[in-house]
């Protein structure tokens, strides 16, 4: 074994570091995200950029574009509640399927 420090180990110091910085980030992202949520549910005030960020956050909470199929029965039944909740709000939306499927770049294809 080499006596050399391995140069992609952080010390103690810049671990604490970045940990810091990346619940930082983190925090941030959720308070953007809610935000954007209290925009869209309250009146007034919603950018179109905050109502997209609620849609693709929803869409992918709801599993709107893959399958809602689970080993267990109750995964699967709660998986299947969430995706009806976002179908129904795109139907009171008026979104189209290509709408939504432009809201997040979709991985996966699977004729909904």
């Amino acid at each position: 074994m080499s006596d050399q420090p391995d140069p992609w180990r952080l010390d103690k110091a810049a671990e604490a570091a970045a940990r810091r910085l990346a619940e930082t980030l983190a925090r941030r992202l959720a308070l953007g995200r809610a935000r954007c949520f209290r925009a869209v549910f309250t009146l007034g005030g919603a950018t179109p950029r905050d109502r997209e960020v609620v849609l693709a956050e929803l869409r992918d909470f709801c599993a709107a574009d893959e399958t809602v199929f689970r080993a267990d029965a109750m995964q699967m039944a709660r998986m299947a509640g969430r995706r009806e909740v976002f179908l129904r709000l795109s139907k009171y939306l008026s979104l189209t399927d290509d709408q939504v499927r432009r809201l997040v770049p979709m991985e996966v294809d699977d004729g909904l």
